[in-house]
Formats: C-alpha cells, structure tokens, sequence
C-alpha cells in the first residue's frame, strides 16, 4: 500500500471519529437541555386545572351571601368564642342604640336567610343587602331562633327568586379538609380566607354559655364575618362562621363555625321545608 493511500485513509478515519464524537456529545447534551417553552406552559396549566385556584366556586357561593346592618338597642351583642373586654362587631355607636354590620346565608330563593343570632338579637331593624345590589336594601323579620346552636331564621320579600348554594352534611367532615370562610370582616365585604378543618367536634365556653360540636378551623373569621358560610373546595356549605377566640380582638388562628347540620335542625322545627 502506498504512502498516499495511507494518509488518506488515516485522515478518513480522523475525520469520521471527529464526526461521531461530536454527534454522542450532542445526543447526551440533548438529554441536559432545560424544557421547551410550550412543555413548561402545559406545566402551567396543569397547576391550574389541579384546583389552585377557587374563583369559579366562590363566585357561585358569593350569590347566595348577603350583608346584615342590624339597629338594636343597648350594648352591642358581643362575639362568642372572644375575651369579654375585646368582643364586639364591626359597630358605631349612636347614644344607646348600636349598629351591627354581619353576613347571612340565603337558603331559599322566596328570601330565606340563616344568620347568628348574636347579630340579630334584640334588634329594632334589619337590613339585608343582595350581592352586587348596593342601591337596594331589604327589611328582614326574625321567623325562628335557636339560642343553643346560636342560629335565626330571618325572612326577606324580594321581588324575585334569589340565589342558594349547596347546604353539605357536616358529619362528613375531617380535620384537614380545604374550607374557605366568606363575609365582611370589618366591613370589607365578600372577602374570603381559606383554611383548613382544625377539629370537627370542638366546645367553647362564652359568658357561661356552652357551644358544643363547634367546627375549629384556622380560615381567617374576624368581626363582621359572622353569619357567613364556611364551605368547602367544592362549594358546599358546612358550617356559619360564629365566633373567634383572641386574646387581642382580632384573629390569631383559631375561628369557630356551627356545623351545618345543626342550622337544618333548626329548619326542620320550624315550617319552613326547605330543607
């Protein structure tokens, strides 16, 4: 074989390692390369769809909740669940008569409202508001009470069929459960916190009153809050937003609901038949 050829094929050879040297260290850098634009917005949008976000439930719930001003005569009723010298509502004051601003539940479309009875007790007038309607408020009347659970029954006349949301079974809850809280928490309303079940069977003592089978969950509920429905990430009511306990007046993590089921013994003693 001649020089030549020699050289040639040494340099083929060369040149073909070079080549295929060049192709593993592309084909192991293709392996490194960080993903594709359109592979980390399907990453996105796999969060999404995975329940981060709550605003189609809420807003459905939402439709359902309607504001208390309540006027009545004397001290302002305190909050259950807070120390005696921090426990009001969100409330101003006009010589001896107090204003109280709470939520309530709309739980059937004639004009059926579930609210603390805290709220309303006593009450020389009370004013409902519909969502998204500022311009229009509605007398409301007192139907039933059950001081034990600390629930009413109040009554309003629309003019139309309002909305409801979903009244769940409460016994079915567990500590860990997702719950969200709506209301209007120092007068900021349909505000909502999200939480998660605390206990399920919890007692408070207020005033020498015992509330037994309260529902603890850690969902931000301050004054103004109370009446509003605790629900969970699908949107079903579980509870009524009651009562803090706080050493200083405001939240600190522990905030107590009426179980649900307990509000629909109420209803069933009542002839309303909703439910």
């Amino acid at each position: 074989m001649s020089n030549v050829l020699k050289k040639r094929i040494l340099l083929f050879l060369i040149i073909t390692g070079f080549i295929a040297s060049a192709t593993m260290v592309a084909i192991a850098m293709s392996f490194c390369e960080p993903a594709s634009t359109d592979v980390l917005l399907l990453g996105k949008a796999a969060q999404l769809a995975s329940g981060t976000t709550y605003f189609t439930v809420i807003e459905g719930v939402k439709a359902a909740v309607v504001t208390l001003t309540v006027s009545g005569k004397g001290p302002p009723v305190p909050l259950p669940g807070k120390l005696p010298e921090t426990m009001t509502f969100d409330v101003a004051r006009t010589g001896e008569t107090d204003v109280r601003i709470g939520c309530g539940l709309i739980i059937d479309p004639s004009g059926y409202i579930l609210a603390n009875l805290h709220t309303v007790n006593d009450a020389m007038k009370i004013e409902v508001q519909i969502y998204r309607i500022r311009d229009k408020a509605y007398a409301a009347h007192i139907v039933a009470t059950d001081p034990v659970s600390n629930l009413a029954l109040l009554k309003i006349d629309p003019p139309y069929l309002l909305p409801t949301c979903q009244l769940g079974n409460s016994d079915l809850i567990k500590a860990g459960d997702v719950v969200m809280a709506i209301g209007s928490p120092f007068g900021l309303e349909y505000s909502v916190t999200r939480g998660i079940i605390s206990s399920d069977q919890r007692t408070i003592t207020v005033e020498g009153r015992e509330l037994a089978g309260m529902i603890q969950t850690d969902a931000a509920i301050n004054q103004g809050n109370s009446g509003g429905p605790l629900v969970d990430s699908n949107g079903v009511v579980v509870g009524i937003n009651t009562a803090i306990l706080t050493p200083t007046g405001a939240y600190v993590g522990m905030s107590f609901a009426v179980p649900i089921n307990k509000a629909k013994k109420l209803l069933m003693k009542t002839k309303y038949s909703g439910v």
